[in-house]
């Protein structure tokens, strides 16, 4: 259990009865369990986990459309098949997988550059469902702004944009240009989250 944690009201002990349940789960093989096990639950027709409903996922829309600009019709097809909330014996929940970032504090440096929108396919090495989330990119298509290099990447704090799309799906990205250094290498990727605007969804 020294892998799980609570956030929002109940860390803060000012949850009620009927307040969500936002969990947290903390290493890298922890949270692929968690993530299958959600999958299998899932899949039960009388489980006690299950995905929103229509309406559950227009109220979740209109409370994200301060933060995220995005139609109802792509919300839906972003929802589709997400393990990560939902409702659990009728209450929701929100889970976070937590993966420990690989460098030290001080290792990189951190730039913005500008703002771009790109088009391009999710490649191997993604780590979609986890927070940070993170899409590697190939045949990048920058469409607008300018960047000096193709980003390789889209980056987010922001659980809204876990389980966006998966290896080798097409996507349409906006946010942040930002240029990531190390003594080892220099490269560019795009942040989700600062701007109402960001996004990243499948394309059609």
């Amino acid at each position: 259990m020294e892998r799980f944690g609570v956030s929002g009201s109940t860390m803060l002990g000012l949850h009620r009865t009927d307040s969500d349940i936002d969990l947290i789960v903390y290493g890298f093989r922890e949270s692929l369990k968690v993530y299958e096990a959600l999958g299998r639950l899932l899949r039960e027709s009388e489980g006690v986990v299950r995905p929103y409903s229509r309406s559950g996922l227009r109220r979740l829309w209109e409370s994200r459309l301060k933060d995220t600009e995005v139609s109802f019709e792509a919300f839906e097809r972003l929802e589709a098949g997400r393990r990560l909330e939902g409702y659990f014996k009728g209450r929701e929940y929100f889970i976070r997988l937590i993966n420990p970032p690989a460098e030290a504090y001080g290792e990189c440096r951190f730039r913005r550059v500008g703002w771009v929108e790109a088009e391009a396919v999710v490649d191997r090495g993604s780590q979609p469902s986890f927070t940070p989330c993170l899409y590697k990119l190939r045949n990048v298509k920058v469409l607008k702004g300018e960047s000096p290099e193709p980003p390789v990447e889209a980056y987010s704090l922001r659980g809204r944009f876990c389980e966006a799309a998966r290896e080798g799906e097409k996507v349409l990205v906006s946010g942040k240009l930002e240029e990531v250094a190390s003594v080892k290498r220099k490269y560019f990727r795009i942040v989700l989250g600062g701007d109402r605007n960001d996004r990243i969804i499948p394309v059609l």
